[in-house]
């Protein structure tokens, strides 16, 4: 992907990728034009990205859906243009959203979307949200972008090329010890609700820093190699479906607590630069 200039908005500066149409000659003659899922991606993360940076940092009121979590007018702003995106490229292929639900069409394509990750910090001004999407092809994960507009970041991965932070292929870390490791966590709550908050503490006990921070930027913090795990209790599909493909393009890896490749599960999530990750999941398997 060529990148194109940078444009500043609000102080900072967010990378617009070129996007590169793909032309095809059909039997009768005539051409038509497509985009891959992986720039319709990019496109939907990166409007979303500008709708929400447009407000970010002032007050903005929010409601508390049944699951006790907070939705604003720019969720659902940020989802219906990110929805009008795909139906606009792909109108046969089935959603899942995390404010609209479910939209059944093609049981082999479907696109997992999340307005904004990190409502709260949206809420409160602070600058770790992020606009996800994904594309799920067969039950896999092949393509996602993540934009995190408050720090001018647009990361994306597309299954067997690679991950990319504003146009730069970005690697996990090295570090294969836990005694040298930088680990991020989830929320304490959520681990002791599950009944994991004692394993976390014997492993945080035994690396070496720790950070809690449960939204997006810490899986690209993690992406990017800055930092070597993340581990939370196990989020909705959304919230992790493009982090995953990115992780892994990067080099890493992301697994249940049984070491599954899912986004769907109910014990905990771990993403790991790959090298530590048996030893965090014997950790918190004892």
């Amino acid at each position: 992907m060529v990148p194109e200039l940078l444009r500043k908005s609000h102080g900072c500066r967010l990378y617009l990728p070129i996007l590169h149409p793909i032309i095809i000659k059909t039997m009768g003659g005539t051409i038509r034009c497509m985009v891959s899922e992986l720039e319709v991606a990019i496109k939907a993360a990166r409007k979303a990205g500008a709708i929400s940076l447009g407000h970010f940092g002032k007050a903005i009121g929010h409601q508390m859906k049944p699951d006790n979590s907070p939705v604003t007018r720019m969720d659902r702003l940020c989802e219906r243009e990110m929805l009008r995106i795909v139906r606009s490229a792909f109108p046969d292929d089935s959603i899942l959203a995390e404010e609209s639900g479910r939209q059944e069409k093609d049981p082999e394509r479907r696109w997992i979307i999340d307005p904004i990750d990190g409502t709260k910090s949206f809420i409160r001004g602070l600058p770790f949200y992020g606009n996800l999407i994904a594309f799920e092809d067969c039950g896999e994960i092949t393509a996602g972008a993540i934009c995190v507009p408050a720090m001018g970041l647009l990361l994306h991965a597309e299954k067997g090329r690679g991950a990319y932070e504003n146009g730069r292929k970005i690697r996990v870390s090295r570090i294969s010890e836990l005694e040298e490791a930088y680990i991020l966590h989830g929320r304490g709550k959520g681990f002791l609700e599950k009944g994991y908050l004692k394993k976390l503490r014997l492993l945080l006990n035994g690396v070496y820093h720790s950070w809690g921070i449960g939204d997006v930027y810490g899986y690209c913090l993690l992406a990017c190699g800055k930092v070597d795990a993340l581990i939370e209790t196990f989020p909705h599909p959304w919230d992790v479906a493009a982090p995953k493909i990115i992780v892994e393009e990067a080099g890493g890896k992301f697994s249940d607590l049984s070491n599954n490749p899912t986004i769907f599960s109910n014990t905990i999530a771990i993403g790991s630069n790959g090298l530590i990750h048996s030893q965090l999941i014997d950790i918190l398997r004892k």
